[in-house]
């Protein structure tokens, strides 16, 4: 019923208030998303297909997060800055360590999780900086995460050692 009004203010640029008897015209244009498979739905009997073609004028196809690691680190530091803000928490920055463990995580959530997970992580910082003891929590196969977590600690140390920094 929903999708068939929707079709018809599409078509018709007109629609009626709930309980009114009177058309009203509009002019707009919508757009739409969604985490479901269109064509699945439509083939199960829960989408119309008209509809669908109505609305996929300039379908914009966004992968996954789990597909788009590289922009983990850019969404990480700007919702370090708003969930800061908002907050009222000082938290400017993320190990190395607890960015890679962000960086193997699958996402299932996409970035709505990412965004929860380092809201919750900024409320529980007893710093200034995230450390994976603020992840913690997190569902990672621990067995790629210590590892490579081990080898990238040692790449840190490494480098640290090389050149000097951190010494006392």
């Amino acid at each position: 019923y929903t999708q068939s009004k929707i079709l018809r203010l599409l078509e018709e640029q007109e629609f009626e208030r709930v309980g009114g008897n009177k058309s009203i015209k509009v002019d707009v244009r919508i757009i739409t998303a969604t985490n479901k498979n269109l064509d699945k739905e439509i083939e199960a009997g829960n989408f119309r297909n008209d509809l669908f073609y109505r609305i996929n004028v300039y379908p914009i196809v966004l992968p996954p997060l789990r597909e788009r690691m590289d922009d983990i680190p850019l969404l990480i530091f700007y919702f370090l800055d708003v969930l800061s803000k908002k907050n009222n928490k000082e938290v400017l920055s993320i190990t190395p360590v607890a960015l890679d463990l962000l960086k193997i995580y699958p996402w299932p959530g996409n970035i709505r999780e990412l965004e929860n997970v380092l809201e919750r992580a900024i409320l529980n910082c007893p710093g200034k900086v995230l450390t994976v003891d603020e992840f913690s929590y997190l569902d990672v196969n621990i067995q790629l995460s210590e590892s490579k977590l081990s080898v990238n600690s040692s790449k840190i140390t490494d480098s640290l050692s090389q050149t000097g920094y951190g010494e006392v």
